[in-house]
């Protein structure tokens, strides 16, 4: 894990400052937090850092001063909790959850790669989170653009 997260340092630090990032996830806080933290840290080194997930966040990456785009798929918001008390059991339980994680996506996926395309198209760097069910594993050879893989546990390894 650790040369995974030295060749991305590598990466970023050997990029002049002014760069285009997309950061791509989806999840919950403990999914959005970690990108969160590095679009900070590269605004503060001179970057442009693009935070692309659900509408949801949209408010909380504002409060930030952080670039927002939405991709789908579109999930109730926090003040929807009962509709959102709902989804997330669902995607918790034991038996059947990561399938519904995965249909989440499935379900939309033309529309989340092209969400995706657009917020990459100008972009330098694609940053997205491992699960790959967000559309980027195909937007990355379409787009031309580099698009290093990050692992918030260590069970993606």
């Amino acid at each position: 894990m650790y040369s995974r997260c030295a060749r991305l340092a590598k990466v970023i630090n050997a990029m002049e400052s002014g760069k285009r990032i997309v950061l791509s996830t989806f999840g919950s806080f403990g999914d959005i937090h970690p990108y969160m933290a590095i679009a900070l840290e590269l605004k503060a080194r001179g970057h442009s850092p693009v935070i692309a997930t659900s509408e949801v966040y949209r408010e909380k990456m504002d409060a930030l001063g952080l670039e927002f785009y939405p991709i789908r798929p579109d999930v109730p918001s926090y003040d929807q909790e009962e509709e959102l008390a709902k989804l997330v059991a669902g995607l918790m339980e034991p038996r059947g959850g990561t399938e519904k994680v995965m249909a989440l996506f499935l379900k939309d996926l033309p529309e989340v790669y092209a969400d995706l395309n657009a917020v990459a198209e100008n972009a330098d760097l694609l940053l997205t989170h491992a699960g790959g069910a967000d559309g980027s594993a195909e937007a990355r050879p379409a787009l031309g653009v580099e698009r290093p893989r990050s692992y918030l546990a260590f069970v993606c390894l």
